[in-house]
């Protein structure tokens, strides 16, 4: 929040359990665009977007993360749905 720039990406780990129906996300207070995917259980990415500053988005479905990411990242890194992504430690 409140930042110039997105140093690094940050991950969301959305918990089985998670009592909202929705994976919905805001940019309320932000003063940058960001890109945001939204992964399945599968590590799959199902659905990617680019959201300017005070705006809200709703996937289609629940996912189990999201990554934010700096804004363009998508397009210059060629990020696909479907593409799998792998975690590492």
């Amino acid at each position: 929040m409140l930042k110039n720039k997105i140093e690094y990406p940050l991950i969301f780990n959305i918990p089985e359990n998670f009592p909202y129906k929705s994976s919905s996300i805001h940019t309320f207070f932000m003063k940058i665009p960001i890109d945001v995917v939204f992964i399945d259980k599968n590590l799959k990415i199902y659905e990617k977007t680019s959201l300017n500053p005070w705006t809200y988005f709703k996937p289609k479905k629940k996912c189990s993360y999201f990554i934010e990411l700096e804004y363009g990242y998508l397009n210059k890194n060629n990020i696909k749905i479907n593409d799998k992504i792998k975690f590492l430690e």
